[in-house]
């Protein structure tokens, strides 16, 4: 998705209006003038077994840690059915900013 910078905040490019976009700044009218963002999207990725683990968000805050018993997103994107290691509950986790995955290599069979 693109966002367009327009005087007052940002516009999906989508409904950016038409060809007067694409005059050089110094001939449009003030305050018209654009910037694209690109907005890069990163995607955790986890497998069954793998850890995620969540910082707290003040300096007070435990941290938290769980096991992903199930991947319900594609190619192992969110959300993930964790069991979380301070009580043993089980949910379905959507993580924010303050989450990574501890990955760990399959175990050989033998």
């Amino acid at each position: 998705m693109s966002l367009v910078l327009r005087r007052g905040g940002f516009v999906p490019e989508s409904l950016d209006r038409g060809p007067e976009d694409l005059l050089p700044c110094t001939l449009r009218p003030a305050g018209a003038c654009l910037l694209v963002v690109r907005k890069a999207v990163i995607v955790m990725r986890a497998d069954v077994g793998d850890r995620i683990v969540v910082h707290g968000r003040t300096l007070d805050d435990p941290q938290r840690d769980g096991e992903v018993l199930e991947v319900h997103g594609a190619d192992g994107a969110p959300p993930y059915l964790v069991k979380w290691e301070a009580d043993g509950h089980i949910g379905l986790f959507f993580p924010g900013p303050d989450a990574h995955v501890q990955h760990f290599p399959p175990l050989a069979t033998h």
